[in-house]
């Protein structure tokens, strides 16, 4: 992926120590970090628990919000399609712009979307575990902390 096509991590709109942390390791594009686990930013220097899971879950507020652009542009094209079909619909057989069979592609092509945009997963199927809560992101970090001083 060249860089054009990539994100810039201040669209995580992360806290300044996170934002510093993937700075400092070279982190400049959110497709960099996606496939990353929370092992992965302990790993780095001033990342802890709470930090890395910060980083996550604003990675994953963002896949989710592109999956939601997505389907809304899909959402358009069974629209626009329609409209397609409409239009050619009231047009004389002489004066029509799709060949014969184009409409019956475009009729499969509508079913398959809508089938897709209607389909009972939600996006937060496709990525594991749902995020956790900033409570949760605390209570273990607490854990940890207490953990580390017994």
């Amino acid at each position: 992926m060249t860089e054009s096509n990539q994100t810039p991590i201040e669209q995580l709109k992360l806290s300044i120590g996170p934002y510093n942390i993937l700075k400092r390791h070279r982190f400049n594009y959110v497709e960099q970090i996606m496939n990353m686990k929370t092992e992965d930013f302990l790993t780095m220097h001033q990342c802890g628990i709470v930090k890395a899971q910060e980083i996550q879950l604003a990675v994953a507020k963002f896949i989710q919000q592109q999956i939601k652009n997505e389907y809304t542009h899909m959402k358009e094209a069974v629209d626009l399609l329609k409209a397609i079909l409409e239009r050619e619909s009231k047009r004389h057989q002489m004066d029509q712009h799709l060949v014969p069979g184009d409409e019956d592609v475009v009729e499969k092509a509508i079913a398959m979307l809508e089938d897709r945009i209607n389909d009972d997963g939600e996006p937060s199927d496709y990525f594991g575990e749902p995020p956790i809560t900033m409570d949760e992101m605390h209570t273990a970090a607490w854990k940890e902390h207490q953990a580390m001083r017994s």
